[in-house]
């Protein structure tokens, strides 16, 4: 079934919605194509993504959008998966608010990994939105159209053409230049990030994690790989794996000609718990529902000591010490 994205030019912001003639117009168009609903992203911008909501349009948030924007990535992507289970023969049509061409290409490729055939119209305040039938009719039927082909094929090329969305998701350190590729994939089990570190840069600190698989694959220039009292070299080529709870912990130092790097991380899901240490830095962090929280690695202590004391009632000091405390109920 086909897809349409309806890109409303009116002025968005948070205390700025779209007007309801717009809305009421878009609705009544979409009832016509069938009963799958219509995909508000036009609400969800300024309920998951509030300070990316400007006079010029709704925009994605500098860096890593794992982090930046895991709420609106969510969304979109249970909400389209539910929308062709539960109506797979059906169009379907996505509400956008005025737009930058970063949020723009994030609901193009993320409705793409679901249709092949994907409509986008920009529809201006003074236009009458009755065209919107017309158009679409002669865009599915493949004849001249207003509707512009909005599919893009599955694919990136990060450092030769990286466009308006990766752009906006990367990072320049004093090690090297970090590009995020979460929000390309589509994927809420895979992180993936390619960075090219400069001579002598360093590229993530070294850290291990208790319950994400992690590879790196070397695809230009050379370098080391610190690898606890270890070092190894790695060249073009050079696939290096962190397993799961191995405590492995690896930092990469680029040589001479500087390193590029493809760093993926496998998860169950994003909303899984999952403890990193960093060995270094001498910390942990502790990540997941309910968590996110930091602590000293001197802090720590055997688990069986937990399990010791487990009936006496106390407070736990942070040198490790147990204070008798009876208010405890």
């Amino acid at each position: 079934m086909p897809c349409a994205i309806v890109v409303a030019s009116d002025v968005i912001s948070p205390a700025s919605p779209l007007p309801t003639s717009t809305i009421e117009a878009v609705m009544d168009w979409a009832r016509q194509l069938g009963p799958a609903p219509v995909i508000r992203a036009d609400l969800a911008w300024p309920l998951y993504l509030p300070a990316s909501c400007t006079p010029e349009g709704v925009t994605m948030p500098r860096g890593n959008p794992r982090t930046t924007s895991r709420g609106l990535l969510d969304w979109l992507r249970l909400t389209l998966a539910g929308m062709v289970t539960a109506w797979p023969n059906h169009p379907f049509v996505v509400l956008m608010p005025r737009s930058t061409e970063a949020a723009l290409e994030l609901v193009r490729r993320q409705v793409s990994f679901y249709e092949t055939v994907v409509g986008l119209y920009t529809l201006s305040p003074a236009e009458d939105p009755t065209c919107l039938a017309e158009g679409w009719n002669q865009f599915v039927s493949d004849h001249t159209s207003p509707w512009q082909d909005g599919w893009m094929a599955p694919a990136v090329r990060p450092w030769s053409h990286p466009g308006p969305l990766l752009t906006e998701t990367a990072k320049a350190t004093m090690g090297g230049d970090f590009i995020f590729l979460g929000a390309a994939l589509g994927s809420d089990r895979l992180a993936v990030q390619t960075y090219r570190l400069r001579p002598g840069g360093r590229g993530n600190r070294r850290h291990g994690h208790s319950d994400v698989d992690e590879c790196y694959l070397i695809t230009d220039g050379d370098g080391i790989v610190r690898c606890g009292s270890r070092m190894f070299a790695v060249q073009p080529g050079t696939l290096v794996a962190k397993p799961a709870g191995s405590r492995l912990g690896l930092e990469f130092i680029a040589g001479p000609s500087g390193l590029t790097v493809w760093d993926i991380e496998g998860w169950r899901s994003f909303s899984q718990s999952d403890v990193v240490f960093y060995p270094d830095h001498r910390k942990w962090y502790l990540r997941g529902p309910g968590l996110e929280q930091g602590c000293p690695e001197p802090a720590l202590f055997p688990a069986e000591e937990l399990l010791k004391a487990y009936e006496q009632r106390y407070v736990r000091q942070a040198d490790g010490t147990l204070q008798p405390d009876g208010e405890i109920p």
